[in-house]
């Protein structure tokens, strides 16, 4: 389950946020303060939550080019002896796949930067 940063460590109920949730729903739900309910959940932003976007497990590291697919699984890092061929054998991919992941590449892998992350599973 997908939780805010700063969210207490002590928390032991959750509420999952849908489209209509509001902080005074969820307030009058629990028969909470305003006070406390921000004191669990100081990252709120104005007091309208939003839900959250459930997480693909990889965590994207950095750098990477721009235009990277938002739904990338595992990630490779560039070193300097790296090709989109000696990429392609290792993950098993395709050109085509390793293209519509990482555009910034170039179709022709032109531009396969060194020390940067590549998406290799989506």
């Amino acid at each position: 389950m997908p939780i805010q940063t700063g969210m207490t460590k002590s928390c032991n109920k959750y509420h999952t946020v849908k489209s209509t949730t509001t902080c005074a729903s969820i307030q009058d739900y629990y028969k909470i303060s305003f006070a406390d309910f921000y004191a669990s959940n100081p990252s709120l932003v104005g007091q309208k939550p939003s839900p959250a976007q459930p997480s693909n497990g990889a965590t994207t590291p950095s750098p990477i080019q721009s235009g990277i697919t938002k739904n990338c699984k595992k990630f490779h890092q560039v070193k300097s002896t790296t090709t989109c061929a000696s990429i392609q054998n290792y993950y098993k991919i395709t050109m085509a796949n390793l293209f519509k992941w990482n555009p910034a590449i170039g179709s022709t892998c032109k531009s396969l930067w060194m020390d940067y992350w590549v998406c290799v599973q989506a």
